[in-house]
């Protein structure tokens, strides 16, 4: 049961670069599940506008760009979308190397610390008159879309909080479309898992399949250009699932 408090559950980080410590809200979960049992999690930070750090004045970086992290305590992967012609960036490391970084000097970082809260009560929602009910009442509400990686035998669990959501006035129905959430949609590359993940919108309405339309990236241990957009839609056999947070 997905019952995390999204509001209340951080990523913070350390690099030799600046001496501070960046504290990132945590948008999304995803979990991987091998046929052993065994799993490995990683998160996606909500985005910020990238930035120099403690100067008076000139605080964003030109050209603009948009900074997401996805990230492990062992490895992670930054993207930034600018908003120029100039192409996107897409890193991978493992925590210790070192990273490109806007001055050109590169920097480490030295540590990844996750802090993960749950709310106390959450429930499963099936029926369409408490899902209609939750939806129209503004319910707290978190999804979790369970389905197989293109591997064939891993499990991919997206955990994530549902913050757009739609009731039609003359249908039993509803539909879910909400990011941004964190999927598994590509092969691992140079042995870091975090290069299986994307950010990506997930849409439903139904509990057997989702729409997942993922960032596009092609990323690599070292820089590489890429052309960031949503725009690598696909559906995918899946089981969704929606839950209600807080008491009845």
């Amino acid at each position: 049961m997905n019952k995390t408090d999204y509001m209340r559950s951080f990523l913070q980080f350390t690099t030799d670069h600046t001496d501070h410590t960046p504290r990132a809200q945590i948008d999304a979960t995803c979990r991987l599940v091998a046929p052993d049992g065994s799993a490995c999690e990683y998160v996606l930070n909500a985005g910020c506008i990238s930035e120099n750090m403690y100067v008076p004045k000139n605080l964003t970086q030109e050209p603009a760009s948009e900074f997401l992290m996805i990230a492990s305590r062992s490895d992670y992967m930054i993207m930034k979308d600018f908003s120029s012609a100039r192409p996107g960036l897409c890193e991978a490391r493992r925590v210790g190397e070192r990273m490109s970084t806007h001055d050109g000097k590169g920097s480490a970082i030295l540590r990844i610390d996750i802090s993960m809260v749950e709310f106390s009560q959450a429930r499963k929602l099936v029926e369409y008159d408490e899902i209609r009910e939750a939806i129209l009442g503004n319910r707290p509400l978190n999804g979790r879309t369970t389905y197989l990686h293109e591997d064939g035998k891993t499990q991919v669990v997206m955990d994530y909080p549902i913050r757009i959501c739609n009731v039609p006035r003359a249908q039993r129905r509803w539909q879910v479309d909400t990011g941004r959430v964190l999927a598994a949609v590509r092969p691992m590359t140079a042995g870091l898992a975090v290069t299986q993940f994307a950010p990506a919108y997930v849409v439903y309405n139904d509990w057997g399949w989702a729409e997942l339309a993922a960032f596009t990236l092609s990323p690599t241990p070292g820089q590489e250009s890429c052309a960031p957009h949503y725009g690598a839609i696909r559906r995918i056999e899946a089981k969704n699932e929606i839950f209600c947070i807080g008491a009845a």
